[in-house]
């Protein structure tokens, strides 16, 4: 009850700062606290993310980026020290492909709305293309 009505408050006091796109008025119930508190942590200024802990109390949510809900602390720790101990080399390998294969989904997308440009107007718009280009604006 009590993390409920402190979630209300946060909802109210917060809301430009975390929530600007909902309504101010949205009622906030308890199925929405853990939510708040996500919100609270991800966007919120220092204020805001002492608020969304105290909330949490003792079990604040797992935050980082592309883990599942249901993975507990200690098997996240696990991830992270198993990422630790690989070599940068390695590490920067990985980055570098996943910056590739987003760069080609990114494409792939452009391609199937744009179908009558060329790879070039294709790139162009997906880096915002050359300034002044009117290829980047159409």
């Amino acid at each position: 009850m009590v993390a409920v009505r402190e979630a209300k408050r946060a909802y109210r006091r917060f809301h430009a700062e975390c929530f600007a796109s909902l309504p101010p008025d949205r009622q906030v119930t308890g199925a929405d606290v853990a939510w708040v508190v996500e919100q609270l942590l991800q966007r919120g200024g220092e204020s805001a993310r002492a608020v969304g802990l105290r909330i949490a109390g003792s079990n604040p949510p797992i935050l980082a980026v592309g883990v599942p809900r249901d993975t507990t602390r200690a098997a996240e720790a696990v991830r992270i020290a198993a990422l630790r101990r690989r070599r940068p080399a390695d590490r920067l390998r990985e980055a570098l492909q996943l910056s590739d294969t987003t760069r080609a989904l990114a494409l792939a997308s452009l391609r199937r709305r744009h179908p009558q440009r060329s790879d070039r107007q294709l790139v162009e718009l997906l880096l915002g293309g050359p300034p002044g280009s009117r290829t980047a604006r159409q």
